[in-house]
């Protein structure tokens, strides 16, 4: 079983070349789970009125991600959080922390 732990990108805007990486990254992903440890951005908060601006491409790949039937977790940060409004409903949203059990670590 192959996990990914990604985290603390602080990607800022405008989209450039951390960006690119990141998505790129993502859609050539192959994992039997992905889990996002929180402030990919360096500040998004999940409104609509807000946007996901700089985000969107990175959000997006994350979609393909869970499109290809690899699990999705993704951890709110203290620079990420309310994310749910800009989330696929695929990608699990944590709030809090969490155990996980990987084979037989915890």
């Amino acid at each position: 079983m192959r996990s990914v732990f990604l985290g603390d990108a602080h990607l800022l805007p405008p989209p450039g070349e951390g960006h690119r990486r990141l998505v790129t990254f993502l859609d050539r992903l192959e994992a039997d789970r992905l889990f996002v440890m929180g402030d990919l951005f360096d500040f998004l908060f999940g409104t609509r009125r807000a946007g996901p601006g700089h985000a969107a491409g990175v959000l997006e790949a994350l979609e393909r991600v869970a499109t290809r039937g690899i699990p999705v977790a993704y951890l709110e940060g203290n620079h990420d959080f309310h994310l749910r409004p800009l989330l696929d409903e695929r990608i699990e949203l944590w709030t809090d922390p969490r155990d996980v059990q990987l084979g037989d670590l915890r």
